[in-house]
């Protein structure tokens, strides 16, 4: 009899029990039926093959032929996944013998779509949030899955069949082959990454066997092959490229055996909190979910419609409208769309907010003082005429449906009286899911739309107009609504969709948008997918208009492109945000970037590659040879020892230049310093601030970058070659005598730089020139620390040291230096020297210029040091090559006055300081202008100069005097000048 723990009962207790099977005894080796009450061999059933398992502790079995009449057909998955859980309880073993069962009963895989739409369950909205922070939305639209730990098998259920029918049967089958083929999945290639980033595959396919539990890559692998299908799998880069699971989980999951890709669906890691990380600190996202992603409806070939003054009449001919009172079927509706369609009085219903979005809409209204400006009424690209008034039903229904070709967008430029066709498939697919529409055009700021759906139907030939109202189609016969007779199938119905707007500075200036919803009655064909016919109505303004969200800036807002902001997208992920903005700046500024925080809020930095290694002699043999060529190089000087300095600016630096030294007091101090670890040579800059615009963040004036000087050492008679250049340069204008103008000396300021300092003053003796504070204190304090003084001691002698600035008197501030000087020598003899020349220096450089109201007290050489910044920015705090070093600040000084040129039409990173105002000019006015009549306007804003508000200049600007007041008043008058009349008394 053989040893079993489960209770016999009496009647089992016999002298032989026979196999179910052989019918012998089975006294040894044997295993009993929980189903049926009997007994069989092991190896009769097969069992052999597991002999690891302890046959005598499993709490239930079933026979071959017991399950074979639980499995037989209709094969239930819900059941198999209850065997498979309960046998997952048992051992791993129990699992995989359970799993070799199924297998011989599970009927083929087919995939069949009944019809489902996925898109019916909706978008999954954090995971498109992250497709869109991660560049992936091209790949299509993340559908929702069950978020019940089943997200996988419903994620591939939902492309396979549009539905989530298929859960259940897809865990049944991953689970057999994931028991089975064990050897398979621990020899794919990508093995190690597969370990690194799941669980066991143990514990993984143990896992597979109960519902609602989570899955891995060893998971997805295997659904592979129980479905049949190629899996793509997208793990989003939200941590950055560097991350390993980018590595790692991006792949390809092919079936078990299968070379086919075109049989494939995609799968996508995802969280359901969307972008919010966790972990230590927050500082990582992390996926905890799947969804699918359905790839994108193929999109019509749009391609530009030639102009034809007779299209709409001939489209007009095919069908008629129907405008009639009264007919023979007693149906009667008046749609004239200059008196029905286009008044408010009927669009009584807010229009829904999936529906239509402006992009240029506003929230206010404003307008700049401008040059009066004729607009250029040019045709555009595909554009077609409107006869005074918006097209009537008919042909826009039939424009809509017959049109073969559409434009991909509507055409920058000036748009009166016009219309287009353009293809509406992208707005199309945004509706289905849920987004707004958008028409972006460059007209500025519209009103907030109106919009309402018309019902149509065809009857003889033409278009009636009828009302939905309780499912009853309404037509007007004698002014009255009536039910059409017969009522009109649900499918015989046209819906257009019409959205009404004017421009907000100027109402008379009209836009209608119209297109067709859903679907058309089935004896209409479309010979375009999808086209809308977007009408503009009246002419167009000439005043700009500016964001209504802007506080401070007052230039004029233009929509971006999508080209220009796709464009911005793909170039920041391999290029900083400076180089991307100057880059698509300088190949035209109609299709650039509206400035550079637009830039910086796409884009992360990385370093660019280096230029190719060259020794010195062949970089200088470069710039030599470009000499004749190349527009920024204006001088080379070459010694006998062979090293070359050259001279680096171009004619619209020299003309700001010539302008800032015609009225130097309005423009405040040129500032002068060398730059060190740039490349093999120092770069000496001259640079100002430009007082006729203003940045538009920061409201002051933009610091610019003025000549450049390349130069091997510092002697002076290396600047004085420099300086003397300029000189001859501004002489042909402003002579050296001529930078006196009403008493007011050109001011140039500087570091303590002995030869520079004697240079400047031999080529403009008449210049004052100023220190820079903070050069000096950093000086003092290193003298200081040098002699031995400590850090309160230093502290205290530069407290007493620049107290001199604070002298009222010239005789105070000599007493005071006497006084400090005294006590100098008698407790830091060493410093003395070094006091007495930087007390000196304070009186002549930095005291009485502020005396003078020349300048301030604390002026410090900032515009130098900030360009310095730029320009090592601008490089990487890489050293560069000589012709490298040249070509970007080139790039650099071309971006600046691409700048000062985009000011003119309320454009880039700077705008008009208010007495340069009247040179701004609208945007569709510029586009109108002609290449020489830009370079006119720019030339005449260079040259414009700004008399200072505390002088008077006469007509013909010889002299200059103080502002005075325009009526020489009584001290103490208060009254105006009318009331204050004198009276005389005569006496007699």
């Amino acid at each position: 009899m053989p040893s079993k723990k489960r209770k016999i009962t009496p009647s089992q207790r016999c002298a032989f029990w026979p196999c179910g099977s052989c019918r012998r005894d089975c006294s040894h080796g044997s295993i009993y039926c929980n189903s049926c009450a009997t007994w069989f061999h092991t190896a009769c059933e097969g069992l052999d093959d597991f002999q690891s398992l302890d046959w005598p502790s499993i709490p239930t079995y079933t026979c071959l032929t017991c399950f074979s009449e639980e499995a037989a057909p209709p094969y239930s998955f819900n059941a198999s996944l209850l065997r498979l859980s309960q046998a997952s309880d048992i051992g791993l073993d129990y699992l995989r013998f359970q799993c070799r069962r199924e297998a011989l009963h599970l009927p083929d895989f087919r995939d069949v779509h009944d019809g489902s739409d996925p898109m019916s369950l909706g978008v999954h909205a954090p995971t498109l949030t992250i497709m869109r922070f991660c560049d992936l939305t091209h790949l299509g639209k993340p559908v929702k899955s069950l978020t019940d730990g089943d997200c996988l098998f419903s994620s591939a259920s939902i492309a396979i069949c549009g539905n989530n029918s298929m859960v259940t049967e897809l865990r049944v089958r991953t689970c057999v082959e994931m028991l089975l083929n064990k050897s398979f999945y621990m020899q794919l290639p990508n093995v190690n990454d597969i370990i690194s980033t799941s669980p066991s595959y143990d514990d993984a396919a143990s896992e597979c066997a109960n519902s609602k539990t989570f899955s891995s890559m060893w998971t997805v692998y295997a659904l592979s092959t129980a479905s049949n299908h190629t899996i793509d799998v997208t793990y989003p880069a939200v941590n950055g490229s560097s991350d390993f699971g980018c590595k790692a989980l991006n792949v390809q999951c092919r079936p078990r055996g299968s070379t086919d890709e075109k049989n494939g669906i995609c799968i996508m890691w995802t969280s359901c909190a969307g972008l919010k990380k966790s972990g230590k600190n927050r500082d990582l996202w992390r996926s905890d979910h799947f969804v699918p992603i359905i790839p994108p409806k193929p999109k019509c070939h749009s391609s530009p419609v030639p102009t034809s003054q007779s299209a709409a009449t001939s489209l007009d001919n095919d069908i008629s409208f129907n405008q009639s009172k009264d007919d023979s079927n007693g149906m009667n509706v008046d749609l004239n769309d200059d008196s029905e369609m286009n008044n408010s009085s009927i669009m009584t219903s807010k229009p829904a907010a999936d529906e239509v979005t402006n992009d240029t809409s506003t929230s206010g209204d404003s307008s700049l003082e401008s040059d009066s400006e004729e607009v250029n009424c040019a045709p555009l690209p595909g554009s077609e005429p409107l006869q005074g008034s918006f097209l009537d039903t008919p042909v826009v229904i039939n424009y809509i449906l017959r049109r073969e070709t559409a434009i991909d967008r509507i055409p920058r430029g000036v748009k009166c009286n016009v219309f287009f066709v353009v293809d509406n498939s992208q707005n199309a697919e945004r509706r289905a899911v849920g987004k707004n529409s958008s028409f972006v055009d460059d007209c500025g700021a519209w009103k907030s739309s109106s919009s309402k759906k018309h019902l149509f139907t065809r009857v003889n030939n033409e278009y009636v107009y009828v009302d939905l109202k309780n499912g009853v189609y309404l037509v007007t016969v004698r002014g009255k609504r009536v039910p059409m007779d017969p009522q009109p199938a649900a499918g015989e119905i046209i819906t257009l969709k019409r959205v009404y707007t004017s421009l907000k500075r100027a109402p008379d200036y009209r836009r209608r948008i119209s297109w067709i919803e859903g679907d058309i009655p089935t004896d209409l064909t479309r010979k375009t997918q999808c086209a809308a016919i977007i009408e503009y109505l009246g002419q167009f303004p000439t005043t700009p208009s500016i964001h209504g969200n802007r506080t401070k800036s007052t230039g004029e807002y233009v929509r971006t492109t999508k080209e220009v902001r796709d464009n911005i997208r793909e170039k920041t992920k391999t290029s900083s945000p400076h180089d991307v903005y100057e880059e698509l700046t300088l190949n035209g500024s109609m299709c650039a970037p509206r400035d550079l925080k637009q830039v910086q809020n796409y884009a992360y930095r990385r370093p660019d590659a280096g230029p190719k290694s060259q020794n010195t002699a062949d970089e200088l043999q470069i710039l030599l040879s470009d000499m004749a060529t190349h527009e920024y190089q204006q001088e080379v000087i070459q010694s006998k020892d062979g090293l070359t300095n050259i001279i680096l600016y171009t004619e619209e630096q020299l003309e700001e230049l010539k302008n800032f030294c015609s009225n130097p007091r309005g423009n405040g101090v040129i500032g002068i310093d060398r730059t060190f670890n740039l490349g093999a040579v120092y770069l000496t800059l001259i640079v100002y601030q430009n007082t006729n615009l203003v940045r538009k963040t920061t409201h002051v004036a933009p610091i610019m970058l003025g000549p450049c000087y390349m130069h091997w050492n510092g002697s002076y008679d290396t600047y004085h070659c420099f300086f003397s250049h300029l000189q001859r340069k501004l002489s042909g204008e402003v002579s050296v005598d001529a930078l006196e103008l009403g008493g007011d000396n050109l001011i140039i300021g500087s570091d303590e730089e002995a030869a520079l300092i004697k240079a400047m003053k031999m080529c403009f003796p008449t210049a004052t020139h100023i220190l820079c504070r903070r050069h000096i204190e950093e000086n003092v304090r290193r003298k200081l620390q040098q002699v031995g003084s400590s850090e309160s001691t230093t502290k205290r002698w530069m407290e007493d040291i620049f107290s001199l600035l604070e002298a009222e008197s010239e005789n105070e501030f000599d007493l005071l230096q006497m006084e400090i000087g005294d006590r100098i020598e008698n407790d830091l003899q060493p410093f003395h020297a070094y006091f007495e020349r930087t007390a000196d220096l304070l009186k002549a450089k930095v005291w009485r210029p502020h005396k003078d109201k020349l300048t301030s007290l604390d002026w410090k050489n900032n515009a130098c040091e900030s360009m310095n910044h730029i320009i090592k920015l601008q490089q990487n705090w890489t050293t560069q090559k000589l012709p490298q070093l040249r070509d970007k600040l080139h790039r650099l000084v071309k971006l600046q006055y691409r700048d000062v040129r985009a000011a003119l039409h309320g454009q880039g990173n700077y705008e008009l300081a208010p007495w340069t105002r009247k040179f701004l000019v609208n945007q569709m006015c510029w586009e109108a202008k002609s290449e020489e009549e830009k370079k006119k306007l720019l030339t005449r804003l260079l040259k414009f100069k700004h008399v200072n508000a505390k002088t008077i200049v006469s007509a013909d600007g010889n002299l200059t005097i103080p502002k005075t007041p325009r009526t020489a008043k009584k001290p103490g008058q208060r009254k105006r000048v009318r009331s204050a009349k004198t009276t005389t008394l005569n006496f007699r």
